[in-house]
């Protein structure tokens, strides 16, 4: 947003600040080839931790950067009217990373020993909750609560949960292979790191923006909105997660032959035969697609939404991006 005596502080602010995210993005995709490159070559253990974290971060950070951009963070840059500030929503990346995985973990263990035929579902529901409580935790006493605001706290708190899940996964991948086949990791990291707009941090901004929609008197409150889009933030993490485990069922039926359960509870084949890679791949990309294409449709809308409030509700404004 411009206001007419801020010409040229904005322009500063559109060759810094607002193009801060792609630099990051670009110097960190650098840095994490570069430490790729010197693990490969010298097979030194010491390189490896931060090649994990570099792979694992570098996504969710530089979004992170995107976020502050949308409250216009920067020396003395203008903005839509917001109570976030880029202090709290480290918090939320923090918090949403270190306090959000450990708690659903926890949480998932327990209730899986109980319910282990339901893996998808349960990971789906404990993991939206948590991050939902959180969202909650961390913008109880902000001044006002708009939708766009809760949105984007909801996005930084997915934000944090994938990039600390992601490093969970790439340790994972070394532990199964020994440390012996680095395209595995590399291929966790990458593909994780490519899909992170479309998971976490679309999935909670979509609750945490109804969240903050059905604020009412200075104060969040659950409503029936706000129930109704956490079901759906649920069933799109489900069936992202699920497109795994129907893919290997498809798999291993196109080859006649049962899935094992650790096939279909991990989503993957452990020793494809004949066409099985192939059916595998297709269905798991169009499966995937199908709910990726529906979470942003979703989340676009929202966010336009989130965007006219906001604009109606400065009395001078020309919207920028």
């Amino acid at each position: 947003m411009r206001y007419p005596n801020s010409r040229r502080s904005d322009n500063r602010s559109a060759g810094g600040v607002r193009t801060a995210w792609l630099q990051i993005l670009l110097w960190g995709l650098l840095i994490w080839a570069a430490g790729v490159a010197a693990v490969l070559l010298t097979q030194d253990p010491i390189l490896v931790p931060g090649v994990f974290l570099t792979g694992s971060f570098l996504v969710p950070f530089a979004l992170l950067f995107w976020v502050f951009e949308r409250i216009g963070w920067g020396p003395d840059a203008s903005r839509l009217p917001t109570a976030l500030d880029p202090y709290r929503l480290l918090l939320a990346f923090a918090t949403g990373g270190a306090l959000g995985v450990t708690c659903s973990a926890v949480l998932e263990n327990v209730l899986l020993k109980h319910l282990p035929h339901l893996y998808y579902l349960c990971v789906a529901v404990v993991e939206e909750l948590v991050k939902l409580a959180l969202v909650w935790l961390l913008a109880r006493h902000l001044r006002v609560y708009r939708r766009r605001d809760g949105m984007l706290l909801g996005a930084t708190v997915g934000l944090g949960f994938a990039a600390f899940e992601s490093a969970g996964y790439a340790f994972n991948a070394v532990q199964l292979n020994h440390a012996h086949d680095w395209v595995a990791v590399l291929q966790t990291q990458a593909t994780r790191g490519l899909l992170t707009p479309i998971g976490h941090a679309l999935w909670t901004a979509l609750v945490a923006g109804a969240f903050f929609a059905a604020a009412r008197g200075g104060r969040l409150r659950v409503s029936w909105s706000v129930v109704g889009w956490l079901g759906v933030a649920i069933g799109l993490h489900f069936a992202w997660d699920a497109a795994g485990g129907v893919a290997a069922l498809a798999a291993t039926a196109s080859a006649h032959r049962p899935i094992g359960e650790t096939e279909y509870l991990d989503g993957q084949l452990t020793n494809p035969v004949g066409p099985e890679i192939a059916v595998y791949t297709t269905v798991l990309t169009v499966l995937q697609s199908i709910d990726a294409g529906l979470a942003l449709l979703l989340g676009w809308r929202m966010w336009r939404q989130a965007q006219h409030a906001a604009l109606n509700e400065s009395p001078t404004h020309c919207c920028d991006y």
